[in-house]
C-alpha cells in the first residue's frame, strides 16, 4: 500500500514539535503494514486515520502527535 501525507499536514506535524513528524512517519509506516488501520473515506481507495495525540507503538523517539489526518492509497 502506498501512503501519501499531504503537504500541509506535513508542515502542521513539523509546528507541533520536533517529534511529530517522525511519529507521522511512523505512523504512515504502520498504515503500509496494515492498511486496516484505515478508516474508508467518502473517496474510493483512499482511507483516513486520526491521529488523537496518543503514543503509538514503534515511536521509540516518544513523540507525540497532535490532531490530523492522513490519506492513503
Amino acid at each position: 500500500m502506498k501512503v501519501e501525507i499531504q503537504p500541509d499536514i506535513r508542515d502542521i506535524a513539523a509546528r507541533l514539535g520536533a517529534g511529530v513528524p517522525y511519529a507521522l512517519k511512523v505512523l504512515a509506516g504502520q498504515l503500509a503494514d496494515d492498511p486496516d488501520m484505515g478508516q474508508p473515506s467518502n473517496l474510493p481507495g483512499i482511507l483516513t486515520v486520526t491521529v488523537d495525540g496518543d503514543m503509538f507503538e514503534g515511536c521509540s523517539r516518544g513523540a507525540h502527535a497532535g490532531r490530523g489526518r492522513q490519506s492513503g492509497a
